[in-house]
C-alpha cells in the first residue's frame, strides 16, 4: 500500500536498564515489529522525529504503512514525502482498520507454508544454482571457523552460546533468503505438478511480505471512545488493535500524554515511548506497578536523556516488555 525507503537515523547512545531502552543505542526492529508500540510526549518534544526513525528501522522489514491521522486534514504536514497521501487517512475508520486485519489473516496463513523450510528445499532442489550453493558453504565455514575461534578465547560460555546462537540465526536466515531469490528468479522452471498443495502455496507467495505497519496519530479521543464503546465493531477493533502481532500487524500509536489515552490499551503496548521527561515521569509516578521498580533509575537519568537541548529532538527513553 505505501513504502517507506530511507536510511536509519543515528541516535545518542546512551545504555539502559532492566526494561528500559534508549532510542539510541540503536534498537533492534526485532523489539517493535508486530508488537502494540506507544510513543508520549508534549507538543514540540521530538515525537515526529521518533516517529520517523521508528519508521525507517523498520523500513527493510515493513513494505506497507497506513496512517491514522485526523489532524492531516489541517496543516500537519509530516508524513510528505514519506508515506503516499492514499495511505494517510484523515478519519479513524474502524471498518477499514477491521479489513486490514482481515486481509492480514490471509496473508498470515498464506505465509506459513512461505516459511515453511521444507517447503522452501524442495522448492530450491528444481532450480538449485552452484553459485548459491558455493555461497551457503562459505557462511557454513566462515560459522565454523568463529565457533572454533570464540570457542578458544571465551571466558564465559553462556554469553558464547548465546553468540553462536545469533550467528547461526543469521547464516540460516541468509540461507534461505538465498533460496526463495533463486525460487523467485526461476518459478517458471519449476514443476507444479510435481508439489504438494502447501509447496504450491509457497511458490505462489514466495515474494509475499506480510508485515504492515498502522500508525494513529493524534487519534486519542477515538481510541477512548471505541473503548467505552460496547458495540461489535468496536470490540472487534480492540480485539485486533491488541492482537495484532499474531497477524504480522505492528501498531505505532502517538498520544500527547498519558491520562489522554485509553488505560487499557496504555497497559497492552508492549513499548512505551516518551519523548519528553514530563511523560517520563508520569509513567513510574502515581500508582504504575509495571515501572515502579526503576521509579528511582528514571528518576536520575531523566536529566541526563533530556537536559540537553543540543539532543533534546533525539534522546529518548523507552519501556520494553521483554517478557
Amino acid at each position: 500500500m505505501g513504502s517507506i525507503y530511507q536510511d536509519p537515523a543515528e541516535f545518542p547512545t546512551i545504555v539502559g536498564k532492566k526494561n528500559w531502552e534508549i532510542s539510541g543505542r540503536p534498537l533492534s526492529p526485532d523489539i517493535i515489529l508486530g508488537h502494540s508500540n506507544t510513543i508520549y510526549g508534549t507538543s514540540e518534544s521530538g515525537k515526529t522525529t521518533l516517529v520517523i526513525y521508528l519508521m525507517r528501522l523498520l523500513a527493510p522489514i515493513v513494505g506497507t504503512v497506513v496512517i491514522f491521522c485526523p489532524s492531516a486534514r489541517g496543516k500537519n504536514r509530516d508524513y510528505d514525502g514519506i508515506v503516499p497521501n492514499a495511505m494517510i487517512h484523515t478519519e479513524l475508520d474502524k471498518s477499514f482498520f477491521i479489513k486490514i486485519a482481515h486481509m492480514q489473516e490471509a496473508r498470515a496463513t498464506q505465509y506459513e507454508h512461505v516459511e515453511n523450510k521444507e517447503n522452501i528445499k524442495k522448492l530450491y532442489s528444481f532450480v538449485r544454482s552452484d553459485r548459491i550453493d558455493a555461497c551457503i558453504r562459505n557462511l557454513e565455514a566462515m560459522y565454523r571457523k568463529a565457533y572454533r575461534q570464540k570457542k578458544k578465547y571465551s571466558k564465559d560460555e553462556k554469553e558464547f552460546r548465546e553468540e553462536m546462537k545469533r550467528l547461526r540465526q543469521l547464516i540460516t536466515t541468509a540461507k534461505y533468503s538465498l533460496y526463495k531469490k533463486q525460487i523467485m528468479f526461476r518459478s517458471k522452471d519449476i514443476p507444479v505438478k510435481r508439489l504438494t498443495q502447501s509447496e504450491r502455496i509457497a511458490l505462489s507467495f514466495i515474494d509475499l511480505n506480510p508485515h504492515i505497519l498502522v500508525i494513529f496519530d493524534d487519534c486519542t479521543e477515538d481510541l477512548k471512545e471505541i473503548c467505552n464503546s460496547s458495540d461489535p465493531e468496536s470490540k472487534e477493533f480492540y480485539k485486533f488493535y491488541t492482537q495484532g502481532r499474531w497477524r504480522n500487524i505492528t501498531v505505532l500509536t502517538i498520544s500527547h500524554d498519558l491520562g489522554s489515552f485509553p488505560k487499557k490499551l496504555r497497559a497492552n503496548s508492549h513499548n512505551s515511548f516518551f519523548a519528553d521527561s514530563i511523560t517520563a515521569l508520569s509513567f513510574v509516578s502515581g500508582n504504575n506497578d509495571i515501572a515502579k521498580p526503576e521509579r528511582d533509575w528514571v528518576t536520575d537519568v531523566v536529566p541526563e536523556i533530556y537536559g540537553r537541548p543540543d539532543l533534546h529532538e533525539f534522546n529518548k527513553l523507552c519501556y520494553c516488555k521483554y517478557s
